[in-house]
């Protein structure tokens, strides 16, 4: 079986290769859901550096410029505040911004009492300027992809 798109490339006459008429091989692309589940394969056994690769080059995904969140990172977060009590609002204002985009009040008026972060306190007030935000990177504009990620915080739900 002869292998070559170009069945009159000269290299073949030179070598003296003839086709014999057989049908081609049918070549079948791969969709974008089965590189996901490959790379979803290859992340589970331990291959992050390969996942990666296809993420990256393959599927053309980009890391979001702002923290991905999922149900573990949150409880991270909560951790970081309410118990081991970190200095700085760096991980206050995170958990701020997830909330206010989670429609979480709860978690914001948490955050203003225990964590002490004074901006928790306006949850109504800032909420809108905070999903715009957000919301902003995936707005369509002529000649702009759209970003992906996962959403704002990657995985979705509420805290």
């Amino acid at each position: 079986m002869l292998v070559e798109s170009d069945d009159q490339h000269p290299l073949l006459d030179l070598l003296d290769i003839r086709s014999s008429g057989e049908e081609g091989v049918q070549v079948q692309a791969s969709s974008r859901e089965d590189w996901q589940k490959e790379a979803r394969k290859l992340e589970l056994q331990g291959k992050a550096e390969q996942a990666e690769a296809i993420r990256s080059r393959i599927l053309q995904d980009q890391t979001p410029p702002w923290p991905v969140f999922n149900a573990r990172g949150v409880e991270e977060l909560t951790r970081k505040i309410f118990i081991d009590q970190v200095v700085g609002n760096k991980w206050r204002q995170q958990l701020f911004e997830y909330a206010a985009f989670y429609d979480a009040p709860e978690l914001s008026e948490r955050l203003a009492v225990e964590g002490r972060f004074k901006p928790a306190g306006h949850f109504l007030a800032q909420r809108p300027r905070i999903v715009t935000n957000r919301l902003a990177a995936y707005s369509r504009r002529p000649g702009r992809k759209c970003s992906s990620g996962g959403g704002p915080f990657g995985e979705g739900g509420t805290a």
